[in-house]
């Protein structure tokens, strides 16, 4: 079952043109996460799902959490909610330039089985799962936006995007953007899974995800891209240079170690805050498919956004000095 949104808008109006981010103070009601699933799988969200009980929590709140790990737990799923009202906003509301709409196809098991279910299903503390990846979705189809207007392109649309469902093999995202094709694999580490991980044992797991994830992303649709998300850790999820330091440092000698070609072009690494994720961007390689969408990652992602960067040359990675500077520098 495959469901697609040619001409169907989200209740909100579009959302100021240079905003690629969730804002902090982003309010409301989620009425566009509910309209989106009443569209794609013609019924209302299931009350009994994790989300459903959640919004109805939200209207009718219960007595204030005493543990630590619940208050987190709510904080979190409030969050979660607001970054998915606010994705499908991105991707559905009406522009004032029809040329800056996007076509969606979405797989109904993306939302039966991905964000209507839960990351763990064995956990006490559980959460929507995928959220990493609607989100991915909608940032960069307003970064894609966000080039057309400042490069005046006369391009006919902001291109189409297509979230695939559970089951789908290699990735969760094919994006063809404007500036050309890429395709990207989401993985986002549960929430009670990551409670007690230790910044070490963060950077071990994205390694660990790099080796599994990279194999399986094609080869054949355009810049290759994974996406790996931490919503919690036994240290605050403070994106520090040292922290930024610690991934570097593991990706690139893994990498050099293993000089494997199936690792992708780029490897963003997102951090939970207070409101949204904070994401430090490893760019592997140069080549060309990579180079031409680059520019819709800058847009993308946050001004805070700390970038490392190394050259891919013969074959073989070469990382720059480490100069750590903001996605907005190099826009």
């Amino acid at each position: 079952m495959r469901a697609q949104n040619d001409t169907g808008f989200c209740p909100d109006p579009a959302l100021p043109e240079l905003e690629t981010e969730i804002r902090p103070g982003y309010q409301g009601e989620p009425r566009n996460l509910e309209w989106w699933v009443q569209r794609e799988l013609k019924c209302p969200i299931p009350p009994g799902s994790l989300v459903g009980k959640f919004i109805e929590f939200r209207r009718n709140p219960g007595p204030a959490p005493t543990d630590a790990g619940e208050a987190l737990h709510r904080t979190r799923l409030e969050h979660g909610l607001k970054i998915a009202d606010w994705s499908v906003r991105v991707l559905y509301a009406a522009q004032q330039d029809p040329r800056y709409h996007v076509k969606v196809s979405v797989d109904a098991t993306f939302l039966t089985k991905e964000l209507l279910g839960v990351d763990n299903p064995d956990a006490a503390y559980q959460q929507p799962n995928s959220i990493t990846t609607l989100y991915t979705a909608a940032r960069l189809v307003a970064g894609g936006r966000l080039v057309l207007i400042r490069r005046t392109l006369r391009a006919k649309s902001a291109g189409a995007i297509e979230i695939t469902g559970n089951g789908k093999g290699g990735y969760d995202i094919f994006y063809d953007s404007p500036m050309g094709p890429m395709t990207v694999e989401c993985k986002q580490r549960s929430f009670e899974a990551g409670l007690r991980d230790t910044p070490p044992d963060q950077s071990r797991y994205v390694v660990h995800k790099i080796a599994e994830a990279s194999p399986k992303l094609p080869h054949k649709k355009g810049a290759r891209i994974l996406v790996i998300g931490f919503q919690t850790g036994a240290a605050p999820l403070v994106l520090s240079q040292q922290q930024a330091e610690m991934y570097q440092r593991a990706v690139f000698n893994e990498f050099l170690k293993t000089n494997d070609p199936d690792w992708p072009d780029c490897i963003i690494v997102e951090h939970a805050d207070a409101w949204h994720p904070l994401p430090v961007r490893l760019d592997l390689k140069n080549r060309e498919e990579f180079q031409a969408v680059r520019p819709i990652l800058l847009a993308a992602m946050p001004a805070r956004e700390v970038v490392m960067v190394g050259e891919f040359v013969n074959g073989r990675i070469v990382p720059r000095p480490w100069i750590f500077q903001l996605a907005g520098e190099d826009r």
